[in-house]
């Protein structure tokens, strides 16, 4: 009895596994539109507080005696502190608009440097509020300054840009792990997938294929059996 001719399994070019083609992963794409506004946020209520440093923090009038002190006068370290706090503010503000920046840097600096200088100034607030009816006793006047009001407003916009980089970052990493871990960043941009798609068993464009042999059996001696 004749066998069927030999098929020899064909061979080529075989779909690689597909990929996911989503956003930028969060350990290496760019920042967003809110991480970056969150950085401004950062930068600017530091330049904020810096300021407030300056100017004044307390006004005092007593006896047709009036005057203003800001955060150094002699003995004080607020403003030292406020100040510090702000650079460091300023430097990783800044460092968010790099193409791969600190995010958790940045986020963990702004809720510290915001709670700071916060605190710093909602504590020299409440001593003036305290000191006031001694000195009213003798017909005299304190009131904080326009400096010690611009401190505590700093404190919360820098407080403002971390929440918004947490959500941001929230975003981010929603939206990564939805589409697989999201696609290879390239700063070029986007990067499409290899064009021309190949069917199992044919060779991709521009690779030799072996043409295709049939086996063909021997002759079988003395017929069939």
């Amino acid at each position: 009895m004749a066998q069927p001719p030999y098929q020899p399994p064909q061979q080529g070019y075989q779909q690689p596994a597909q990929q996911s083609w989503g956003q930028p992963t969060p350990a290496t794409g760019p920042w967003t539109g809110k991480q970056k506004l969150a950085g401004g946020l950062l930068i600017g209520g530091a330049l904020l507080a810096i300021l407030g440093c300056f100017l004044p923090w307390v006004s005092v009038s007593a006896a047709g005696f009036d005057e203003s002190f800001n955060a150094f006068v002699e003995g004080a370290s607020d403003g030292y502190i406020v100040v510090v706090f702000a650079v460091v503010a300023i430097i990783f503000g800044a460092l968010s608009y790099q193409p791969n920046p600190p995010r958790r840097g940045v986020i963990t600096l702004g809720i510290i440097v915001g709670a700071v200088i916060l605190l710093l100034g909602l504590a020299n607030l409440g001593n003036i509020e305290d000191e006031a009816p001694g000195i009213e006793i003798f017909g005299g006047d304190i009131s904080p300054g326009i400096g010690l009001i611009l401190v505590t407003v700093s404190g919360l916009i820098i407080l403002a840009g971390a929440i918004i980089a947490i959500i941001a970052q929230r975003s981010v990493n929603k939206l990564s792990g939805s589409q697989g871990g999201g696609r290879p960043y390239s700063p070029q941009g986007y990067q499409q997938p290899p064009q021309g798609y190949q069917q199992p068993g044919q060779a991709p464009p521009g690779q030799y294929q072996p043409p295709q042999q049939q086996y063909q059996p021997p002759p079988q001696g003395g017929g069939q059996q």
